[in-house]
């Protein structure tokens, strides 16, 4: 088998949201060996969660755990038991990076702490996620998305001007937090094969989520200038209704705008006054009107690639079922397809990235401890007589 990029990791991912849970999708897809820990009573609380393929509510059909743990292997461990907790860290010893996100106090009730991890293996790149890290007023509390939205500051931005705040958008902080991690992971192993050392690698969901207000952030940070929810300042700059759905029309370029008189049959818009931005943001209202009543002529696809044509950055609105039909997206393959045991063959999303020498692997999400033999007879050279007296114990 072709050599990946990480190949010769071994990652132990004990996370149980969807932040670790990405960041451990990400080193699995490009070649780490990842083992995703669960628990032996019960299930993971990703797994509890839908919507479901088929809407059929069973633990092994949970969309979101499918897409999250695609190209893992899957133990079952109770590590709150002591026995169990010696087998995690007989995992641990053997490890390259450790995936947590239990909260520092839970953490630190189950000897998961970096500094006792360190003694085990020093060696080890310890990724610690949690809402609001492991210092401050706020080191204990546990969040929501919807808190780490708010408290972000994302929410004063998002929605209409004279309406209430609006989150933007399912799970947006916990992904930015594991692109964080998994970015982390990979600077603490480079420096780990330049010294030998392990470190700890710490990320706040709510530090990580500033990240996606970094223009409002700057701005505030060098003007004192607070910025709302409102129209962008730049005229036009928004969608806008068409036949068949909406466009996004934005004047950038700047110098390119007036290139779009020959697409909208409408001198008004292109008159003296208005060839300066300055001069439509004076009159967006009556500005945005006229564009309007020309917009609505065009399907939205034939206008978002008239834009395109004149050097304007023009958007289109498109549904789920047209994002999956994109041309763009088919040309590059993004979408691909994945058989499972459970939930059968499913078209999954690809990687946020390509790397040229070291292809993405797309591979099943596993099963709930599929790999519990292979794993405790090869990793941890455990007699099948300890295997199962540790299954009779409810410990696997």
């Amino acid at each position: 088998m072709e050599k990946k990029a990480l190949h010769n990791f071994l990652v132990i991912d004990v996370s149980e949201n969807r932040a670790g849970a990405y960041c451990g999708k990400l080193l699995a897809g490009y070649g780490a060996e990842v083992i995703k820990v669960e628990p032996s009573c019960g299930t993971s609380p990703l797994r509890e969660g839908g919507p479901f393929c088929h809407d059929r509510k069973d633990p092994e059909t949970s969309i979101p755990f499918l897409w999250l743990n695609t190209g893992k292997k899957s133990i079952t461990l109770d590590f709150e038991n002591h026995d169990g907790m010696g087998v995690l860290k007989q995992l641990i010893r053997k490890a390259d990076v450790l995936l947590v996100d239990l909260g520092p106090g839970k953490e630190r009730e189950l000897g998961l702490t970096y500094d006792v991890l360190q003694e085990i293996n020093p060696r080890l790149v310890v990724c610690s996620l949690s809402s609001f890290g492991s210092k401050g007023p706020y080191l204990d509390y546990v969040a929501e998305e919807i808190q780490i939205q708010a408290l972000s500051g994302m929410m004063s931005m998002t929605g209409e001007t004279d309406r209430e705040p609006l989150a933007a958008g399912p799970s947006i902080c916990h992904y930015t937090a594991g692109l964080h991690a998994y970015t982390g992971v990979l600077m603490a192993l480079y420096q780990r094969n330049e010294d030998g050392v392990g470190q700890q690698v710490e990320i706040s969901m709510l530090e990580s989520s500033l990240e996606n207000i970094e223009i409002a952030l700057t701005t505030y940070l060098h003007t004192g200038k607070v910025s709302k929810r409102g129209p962008h300042p730049g005229v036009p700059w928004r969608s806008f209704e068409c036949r068949d759905g909406y466009c996004v029309v934005i004047a950038m370029p700047a110098r390119n705008w007036s290139k779009s008189a020959d697409i909208f049959d409408d001198p008004f818009l292109f008159q003296e006054e208005y060839k300066h931005i300055l001069g439509r943001i004076a009159d967006r209202l009556t500005y945005e009107e006229a564009l309007q009543a020309q917009v609505i002529k065009f399907e939205k696809e034939e206008l978002f690639r008239a834009g395109q044509e004149k050097g304007l950055a023009f958007g289109m609105v498109v549904n789920l079922a047209e994002a999956a039909e994109l041309q763009q997206h088919r040309d590059r393959n993004f979408f691909t397809s994945i058989d499972h045991p459970a939930s059968g063959n499913l078209p999954y999303c690809g990687t946020p990235f390509k790397m040229s020498q070291s292809p993405w692997i797309a591979s099943r999400a596993p099963l709930m401890g599929e790999h519990n033999n292979t794993v405790y007879e090869e990793k941890l050279e455990l007699s099948r007589a300890e295997i199962v007296d540790l299954q009779q114990r409810g410990i696997v």
